[in-house]
């Protein structure tokens, strides 16, 4: 089916606009309003969808971002005709949903906002979907398909970084600003922030400068994202880089590409996973920077973890039977068996010894 119908550009009073009370987007939500197509203008069906939007849709970081930069109309809100004057949002639900939000809570005198962005969410353009009778719904669903399944698609953590360091380090914005700029939380945005001085410290090295690429910058999201990591490599916040420079460089050999294994020998979620683990374990850390291993140093680790569990299982069995057994004179083949067995472990172990 063609979707490429006409659209007309209308500027809509957000008060004739109306969430879709049964979107996609709500299939499989636990929690999610179920709501008739019947209660679409119904106050209550609008007031309950806004709520779920608000609160399981991250709408709220577009209030946020909308407070600080304004209605933002580059991406144009899609909706249709469902009576006079009335029209079914049919793509930007979330972005309609924040506008009423700051309307309501404006009213309300809950918030407060400057006067141009009060003046921008006036009047809001919209392209008005024009499908031929019979198709409107499917067109609408065809739509909201391409959008959210091959539409737009979201930067990675590099360019998310570096849009941030341009916001604090260039624009002057404090990192609360550019958290409600750009619509994420303020921790996030400080832990791209690092990792985009990270990145660039690598991209700056003599050595490794030609072999840092900007897909790397997960490793040092993680990096930094992980106190153990962080403070392993020497983190300076006042300095924007990491300090303990021969640790430093064994861990970019290691996330680099080994040519003798065809991949880097640290992947992010090993930094994510097994590596807070590995540079707290003394052993494990010197397993680790003698074999550049981070597998085989997390299972010494793990080993040393089952070798105490198995001797504090050991301890409490002693602690807890020594006086037990005492009086026992008598008993059964089952019980001996068990402790011929606890014996022959025993031995074992000791002969090793």
């Amino acid at each position: 089916m063609n979707i490429s119908h006409n659209y007309q550009l209308l500027p809509l009073s957000p008060d004739s606009l109306y969430l879709d009370i049964t979107n996609p987007r709500f299939f499989g939500d636990r929690g999610a309003p179920t709501l008739s197509d019947s209660a679409l203008d119904d106050p209550h069906a609008q007031e309950v969808t806004r709520r779920y939007l608000l609160r399981a849709h991250a709408v709220r970081n577009l209030v946020e971002s909308i407070l600080r930069m304004g209605f933002l109309p580059f991406d144009r809100i899609v909706v249709r005709l469902f009576a006079p004057g009335k029209y079914i949002v049919v793509e930007g639900n979330r972005r309609v949903a924040a506008i009423k939000t700051i309307l309501g809570d404006t009213k309300r005198k809950v918030l407060s906002p400057e006067p141009h962005i009060l003046a921008g969410l006036d009047k809001v353009e919209v392209l008005n979907l024009q499908a031929p009778a019979g198709q409107v719904e499917t067109a609408s669903l065809l739509i909201q398909g391409v959008r959210h399944i091959s539409g737009v698609r979201n930067w990675g953590p590099y360019q998310q970084g570096r849009l941030i360091h341009v916001l604090v380090d260039k624009e002057g914005m404090k990192q609360s600003e550019a958290a409600l700029a750009v619509g994420l939380s303020p921790g996030r945005v400080g832990v791209l922030l690092r990792a985009f001085y990270g990145m660039q410290q690598m991209m700056e090295d003599p050595e490794f400068g030609k072999r840092a690429d900007t897909s790397l910058l997960s490793c040092f999201e993680y990096a930094y994202g992980k106190l153990p990591v962080r403070a392993w490599l020497g983190w300076d916040d006042e300095a924007r880089k990491y300090v303990n420079e021969d640790i430093l460089r064994f861990f970019y050999r290691c996330i680099i590409p080994d040519e003798s294994l065809g991949k880097a020998r640290f992947q992010a979620r090993d930094i994510r996973d097994l590596l807070p683990e590995v540079v707290e374990n003394e052993a494990a850390l010197a397993r680790l920077m003698d074999s550049a291993d981070i597998t085989g140093a997390y299972a010494l680790l793990r080993a040393q973890s089952s070798r105490a569990a198995f001797f504090d299982h050991i301890r409490a069995f002693l602690d807890t039977t020594e006086n037990s057994f005492s009086g026992v004179s008598e008993m059964g083949d089952q019980e001996l068996e068990l402790l011929k067995r606890l014996h022959a472990m025993t031995n074992s172990i000791l002969s090793q010894q």
